[in-house]
């Protein structure tokens, strides 16, 4: 009943689609902020009915900002950030952009809420990729749903689990 993209970038038919979406049923819908840098960003498109999770947006990046969204689903009373960690090359970036969702997990964890998206990061990543904020995290009252296979596939041949939801 609900989708979220969590790397949507809609150039010239992004229109086109949010209104297939619409007369599938998808009526409600939620897309983050466009930045002046050039990003992905994430659109939440619902049967039921969403209006904006009032949350402190991050300033230490506009490429962040674009790459979060968060919804409160009305009819179910539920919190939903929908987000895609950006592969930052900064380690002072991953860690602001870490802090910032740790920060934010820790407000919606006592509410019934999601999260969900791609983190770019495993419970066995470093700590400079966000490992120690993730497991943090998920030390604090947030469950995981346990993935049945990976969510990334390389060229390489390797794989991972990246895609989370909390």
């Amino acid at each position: 009943d609900i989708f979220v993209f969590n790397e949507y970038y809609p150039q010239s038919h992004g229109q086109a689609f949010q209104a297939e979406l619409e007369s599938a049923g998808w009526v409600y819908q939620a897309l983050s902020v466009q930045t002046d840098e050039k990003a992905n960003r994430i659109l939440i498109a619902s049967k039921f009915p969403i209006a904006p999770l009032p949350l402190t947006m991050p300033t230490f990046d506009q490429q962040f900002q674009s790459n979060l969204l968060g919804v409160k689903i009305l009819d179910l009373d539920i919190s939903l950030l929908g987000l895609r960690m950006p592969w930052y090359k900064s380690k002072a970036l991953v860690t602001c952009a870490w802090g910032w969702v740790e920060e934010t997990a820790a407000l919606l964890v006592s509410h019934p809420s999601i999260i969900i998206g791609d983190l770019n990061a495993t419970e066995q990543s470093s700590a400079g990729r966000g490992g120690e904020h993730f497991r943090r995290i998920t030390k604090s009252g947030w469950q995981r749903a346990t993935p049945s296979g990976s969510s990334y596939f390389g060229k390489d041949g390797k794989t991972s689990k990246i895609d989370h939801l909390l």
